[in-house]
C-alpha cells in the first residue's frame, strides 16, 4: 500500500488562506473590524492623529483653534467617540504613559484647542 505525505497539501491549503487574507476587502478595517469611512475633506488642516483601534481624533478637527469650554470638549469627546479626555497644556508636563484609545485635548496659554490627538 502507498502512504499519502499530506505535507504538500497542507502547505498549498496554507498557500490558498494567505492569498485570499492578502484580498480582503480594503473597506474593512483589520484592527478593529469596523468599516472605514471616508469623509470629505475637513475645513481645517487635520492636526489631529487617527487610530484604527477607536479614537477618532481627526473627527473634532473642526474644533481646533476655537476656545475651550465645557461644552467643546463634550463635543469634541462625541466627534471622537471617546468616554472621556485628558486636557493638557501646550508645553506643560506631561504624562508619558500610551494608551492608544485615550483622547487628548491640548490647550494653549489663551485658552484656545491647539491639538487633538489619542495617546
Amino acid at each position: 500500500m502507498e502512504k499519502i505525505n499530506p505535507l504538500p497539501r497542507m502547505r498549498a491549503f496554507a498557500a490558498t488562506v494567505f492569498c485570499l487574507l492578502l484580498v480582503l476587502p480594503a473597506e474593512r478595517s483589520f484592527a478593529s473590524e469596523q468599516p472605514v469611512e471616508s469623509d470629505p475633506a475637513p475645513a481645517k488642516s487635520t492636526h489631529g492623529k487617527m487610530t484604527v483601534y477607536g479614537c477618532y481624533a481627526a473627527r473634532a478637527s473642526a474644533l481646533l483653534g476655537e476656545e475651550f469650554t465645557p461644552e467643546n470638549r463634550r463635543e469634541i469627546e462625541r466627534l471622537a467617540r471617546a468616554p472621556s479626555s485628558r486636557i493638557t497644556s501646550n508645553g506643560g508636563p506631561r504624562d508619558l504613559s500610551y494608551s492608544p484609545l485615550r483622547l487628548n485635548i491640548e490647550v494653549n496659554g489663551q485658552n484656545r484647542i491647539e491639538d487633538i490627538y489619542c495617546q
